[in-house]
């Protein structure tokens, strides 16, 4: 079983690559983790992160991007910019 991630002690830039797989998790298809998306992804996150989740494996990545889905009010980078999500929508963080 997968080790959750404590998500408050990952920088924005993680957080990001989570926010991008939350579409990919809401894929119908029982497989979508197969898909070259999804694997595109945990690549990414395994070079942001150092493999500091290595361990956990893809597991333990899709466990952190459906917690990150459950708590996107934390603040992620998009672009050059800090975003937060607010109960109305989205707003520039500065």
């Amino acid at each position: 079983m997968a080790t959750p991630i404590d998500l408050k002690t990952l920088t924005e830039s993680e957080r990001t690559i989570l926010v991008q797989g939350i579409p990919l998790l809401r894929d119908d298809d029982p497989y979508y983790w197969e898909k070259k998306d999804f694997k595109d992804l945990y690549q990414k996150w395994l070079v942001e992160t150092g493999a500091e989740y290595a361990e956990g494996g893809f597991a333990q990545f899709k466990l952190a991007v459906a917690y990150m889905k459950r708590r996107v009010p934390l603040t992620y980078k998009t672009g050059d910019i800090y975003v937060q999500k607010k109960e109305y929508g989205l707003r520039d963080v500065k």
